[in-house]
């Protein structure tokens, strides 16, 4: 385990042989410079043949609260195995080195979201799928999902920047209740999202440092947050994830039942979104609170082609680590994923 620093090309280059599409800087950004890893030297699980990497599989530390708790948990990423090693239980023996391991230093749950090659190992070694994640869509400007399918090969086209070129963008007071406010970086505002997450659900952590790093440091994707408040209280936030090969709602928040405030955030996403030509636009959750941020004509997208591939519903798989782990993160619906949870948005 560990080791980062003294191996980084050698990751990187068994990772472009496996998937393709690796750089230094991308890997060193998603786990070397995440924050939770400011006390200790980040862990990776790594497998050598006569001193050659033919194996490794990646963590990214997070905080997970429920029921007002809080837990060291760790998200499996980024598995890979050299072609001309495969079929030798490499992933099934990282993992359960890795397991012991993180056990060791106080890790309570793992849990990840595997391809169809990883799914069979982790059910292997024991761990459970709690949830199958449906994504979701709606087109917010038909012309450009047009020009986007008809393109082939082609990157999409990126939003529009903002004008000003400043952290708040623009100013829109819907009503005497809200006011909505876009911002180009985490806003200061967001250190009140805690106060919006469901006690009752298992929800991950967010604190502006960790925001900052996980958003604003991301060198593949840019975002756009989307504020609603009252009195300057927050009563609901919105991030908006841009990248040329799909965008997303990557992660939302409103208090629990606060629909009317979902719908609002909804609804000027959704405008923001046409007008700078955004074709297509992805969200994860269950039906009723889907419609409420897209709209009347939300689409699932299990199974039907989206952007010219076949999208599948995700799991969302989970190791606990101890015995006194609630039991609430094997049960199904517990879990309130957004596109947040996940490494690759």
């Amino acid at each position: 385990m560990g080791r980062h620093k003294q191996y980084l090309g050698e990751i990187v280059d068994l990772f472009n042989t496996v998937w393709g599409g690796m750089s230094s800087a991308y890997w060193s950004w998603k786990h070397i410079d995440n924050p939770l890893w400011a006390q200790s030297e980040p862990e990776l699980a790594l497998c050598f043949e006569n001193g050659r990497l033919v194996g490794a599989n990646g963590f990214m530390p997070v905080v997970l609260r429920y029921n007002r708790q809080d837990i060291r948990a760790m998200q499996s990423c980024d598995t890979m195995v050299h072609p001309d090693y495969r079929g030798r239980h490499i992933f099934s023996r990282m993992l359960i080195c890795a397991e012991h391991r993180l056990c060791d230093l106080g890790y309570v749950v793992l849990y990840g979201f595997p391809n169809d090659n990883s799914l069979p190992g982790f059910l292997h070694q024991g761990w459970q799928v709690v949830e199958s994640v449906r994504q979701w869509g709606a087109a917010t400007s038909v012309m450009a999902l047009v020009r986007r399918v008809s393109r082939e090969g082609g990157a999409a086209r990126r939003p529009l920047p903002c004008s000003d070129g400043s952290s708040e963008t623009e100013s829109i007071r819907t009503d005497s209740r809200l006011t909505l406010r876009w911002h180009r970086v985490v806003p200061v505002c967001i250190s009140d999202a805690d106060k919006l997450l469901s006690t009752d659900r298992i929800e991950l952590a967010r604190w502006p440092g960790y925001l900052a790093w996980r958003l604003d440091g991301n060198p593949a994707s840019s975002y756009r947050y989307l504020t609603a408040t009252s009195g300057g209280e927050l009563l609901g936030y919105m991030v908006l994830g841009l990248r040329p090969r799909g965008n997303a709602i990557v992660d939302h928040r409103v208090r629990q039942g606060d629909s009317a405030t979902l719908r609002t955030l909804g609804v000027e996403a959704r405008r923001w979104l046409g007008k700078n030509a955004v074709g297509l636009t992805r969200v994860w959750g269950s039906g009723p609170e889907v419609s409420q941020i897209l709209g009347k004509s939300p689409r699932l997208h299990s199974g039907s082609l989206l952007y010219g591939r076949r999208v599948r519903p995700i799991p969302l798989m989970v190791r606990p680590l101890r015995a006194s782990v609630p039991v609430a993160y094997l049960d199904p619906g517990v879990w309130s994923v957004t596109p947040l949870y996940a490494d690759t948005f």
